[in-house]
């Protein structure tokens, strides 16, 4: 099913508290994964330290080692969380996108309004209750779409 982020549900600081659930969000998903693409936008040149896109290794350890390096990228290099790119799928990532290519598992292009999540009932359950220990209102997506996932 395709969920979007409710931009209506951010509370105080949007800057800290997108960090806060994307540091929740990412990593929970990407177990699950096993593509990534993203992409960091800067007013300045900069170096990336990974590669914007290719597989995540098949152990957990070096999952999260991989994952933690592009959040790293994202939080330290992109003007803001608003100026960033991720795409994680369990299937090969297309380089360009159509509008008739499937929705990834998680999807975040640029800005929060087009933050979308396709997943299952267990995984969207299962992302609920992260967000829940965290104190974080588990309403922050919403349904928009039924679809086999």
């Amino acid at each position: 099913m395709i969920y979007e982020f409710d931009e209506k549900k951010i509370v105080g600081d949007q800057q800290d508290f997108m960090k806060k659930v994307l540091n929740i969000v990412i990593p929970y998903l990407a177990t699950s994964c096993q593509y990534y693409q993203f992409g960091v936008f800067a007013d300045k040149k900069i170096k990336l330290e990974l590669p914007y896109r290719g597989e995540l290794p098949e152990q957990q350890e070096e999952k999260e080692k991989i994952i933690q390096k592009i959040m790293s990228e994202i939080f330290e290099k992109s003007d803001s969380l608003e100026r960033f790119q991720l795409f994680l799928d369990n299937q090969k990532i297309s380089r360009w996108r159509t509008s008739d290519d499937r929705v990834y598992m998680f999807e975040y292009s640029d800005d929060n309004s087009s933050w979308v999540l396709n997943l299952s009932d267990e995984q969207f359950q299962g992302l609920q209750r992260k967000l829940n220990e965290q104190n974080l209102p588990i309403d922050l997506f919403v349904l928009v779409k039924y679809k086999v996932v």
